[in-house]
């Protein structure tokens, strides 16, 4: 007897060397090496296995979430829906998909970063194009900065030019 399988081919309450049972899977089962069994010297060829091929709820993803309810299964083809946080941009397809047993690949939410007035007091730094007091940027996003009147680069700073890499924005120093 194979689990989730259900012979096809007439049922004999004996077979002879040579005979073939076939099989076929239940619904949403993928059937793994042949359809059949074979009797030779009193003994059955391996047997098929039937393979799940819905998936479970779509996976959780840093900084963001499935749209709308999950299910328990997902049959094959069915579809989920992300959406990033906001202040986060997506990279990759927001819709995956079930098939053969698993999701298609994943989005990526990427942080975006914050140049807040609060951290440039603290370092004596401005924003070098820009007279707002804060600025939200992208992730991959170059953000200039320069020293505030009166104040020079502290030698032990890191660069003016700032890579914002997925809300991490390293801050310049100076000093007066």
């Amino acid at each position: 007897e194979i689990p989730n399988a259900y012979i096809t081919s007439t049922q004999q309450e004996k077979y002879r060397p040579g005979a073939k049972v076939q099989y076929e899977c239940g619904n949403h089962l993928q059937m793994m090496g042949e359809n059949y069994i074979t009797c030779a010297n009193g003994e059955w060829s391996k047997p098929p296995t039937c393979r799940d091929m819905t998936c479970g709820p779509p996976p959780e993803i840093a900084g963001g979430k499935v749209q709308g309810a999950k299910k328990a299964r997902y049959l094959p083809g069915e579809r989920a829906h992300y959406q990033c946080w906001q202040g986060s941009e997506m990279t990759g397809a927001a819709t995956i998909a079930c098939e053969n047993g698993t999701w298609t690949e994943l989005p990526k939410c990427k942080s975006a970063c914050t140049a807040s007035e609060e951290d440039m007091n603290t370092n004596n730094i401005e924003l070098r194009w820009s007279y707002r007091k804060k600025l939200y940027s992208k992730s991959g996003d170059v953000i200039e900065f320069k020293c505030k009147k009166g104040y020079k680069k502290d030698p032990a700073s890191s660069p003016f030019r700032v890579w914002c890499v997925e809300g991490t924005l390293e801050y310049p120093r100076c000093k007066p």
